[in-house]
């Protein structure tokens, strides 16, 4: 499912930057925010950002948000290890 945002012009004015720029910056602000809250994945917030994981990762910190990683992240990385 996708949804349209409807951003009122004058909040959109106070962001520096063209068109583009305006939008990758409040996806990205949208996707720290949701990962932030824990409403979103790593990966589904990297989406929502549009951004490689590696990338969204770097903007994470730039961001000074921490990473979410507990048990369950440790399982999958060492099943990802164990299996190649």
């Amino acid at each position: 499912m996708a949804s349209t945002l409807d951003i009122p012009e004058d909040v959109l004015r106070a962001i520096p930057g063209s068109g583009e720029d305006v939008e990758a910056r409040l996806r990205l602000e949208l996707a720290c925010s949701l990962y932030r809250s824990e409403l979103a994945s790593f990966g589904s917030a990297a989406q929502v950002a549009g951004l490689h994981p590696f990338v969204f990762g770097h903007e994470l910190t730039r961001h000074g948000i921490a990473r979410h990683y507990g048990e369950a992240e440790m399982a999958d990385d060492d099943a990802y290890v164990a299996s190649h």
